[in-house]
């Protein structure tokens, strides 16, 4: 997931603010950036979160100014942002939204996140929520997120298998489950072009009848092959 943090980044060059004329609430340095945390936030909270700042390799000594605030229990993470019209990019409104989602499980333990793409005065021009995919089951370092179609023992059930049948690389991947009235959808990225090879649509035809037969008695399940925003670009069907 650090992935789009830095091209979240690399989108968003913050701006260092005249913070002695804004009341943007207890300042932290983190190598260079300063991160403002108001009232409703603690400092906890604001250190964790600049740990993950410095974890992704965001503070690089340069001066950036960032702040942290919570309205309603939603924190709200606002950065300012230098290239003009960046919070209207889809691209970049994906990679924000999976950005929060980061952010909530990381730092702030599953609580909602908004990121607030804020002009030079720190008013918000627009709000991205975190990527909402379900709750979610763990397979070794990777994720299973399933919806409300599918119930918690089902999910488990198929991180078992997966478990089994050697889908638990060291590399964490994400996965979501869902179903639509007697058919599961597995679904997961793939890099591009993948979903044009003959070897990979058997491949993925195979594990779904195995999950048909192991996991789901004998129900049908679709494999979507996705991108790396985990929207689908081929569906893979066993006839």
């Amino acid at each position: 997931m650090s992935k789009y943090f830095r091209r979240a980044m690399v989108g968003v060059g913050l701006i260092v603010l005249l913070a002695a004329c804004q009341n943007l609430g207890t300042k932290l340095i983190f190598n260079g950036a300063e991160l403002y945390y108001t009232p409703r936030v603690t400092s906890a909270e604001a250190a964790k979160l600049g740990a993950y700042l410095v974890d992704h390799k965001f503070t690089d000594g340069t001066r950036k100014t960032l702040q942290l605030d919570k309205q309603g229990g939603v924190y709200q993470f606002r950065m300012v942002a230098e290239k003009p019209g960046i919070e209207r990019d889809k691209t970049y409104g994906e990679i924000f939204q999976w950005l929060g989602l980061d952010l909530s499980e990381r730092v702030f333990g599953d609580a909602k996140v908004e990121l607030h793409i804020c002009d030079q005065g720190m008013k918000t021009l627009r709000i991205f929520p975190q990527r909402v995919l379900g709750k979610k089951v763990m397979v070794n370092k990777s994720k299973i997120y399933y919806t409300s179609t599918v119930t918690a023992q089902e999910a488990q059930k198929l991180s078992d298998f997966l478990l089994k049948n050697g889908y638990n690389g060291d590399e964490p991947v994400i996965y979501q489950l869902n179903k639509k009235g007697a058919t599961y959808e597995f679904l997961l990225s793939v890099k591009k072009g993948l979903d044009q090879d003959p070897k990979v649509i058997s491949m993925m035809k195979n594990l779904a009848k195995a999950m048909s037969k192991q996991v789901f008695h004998g129900a049908e399940v679709d494999i979507h092959l996705c991108d790396e925003f985990l929207h689908t670009i081929r569906v893979v069907i066993v006839i």
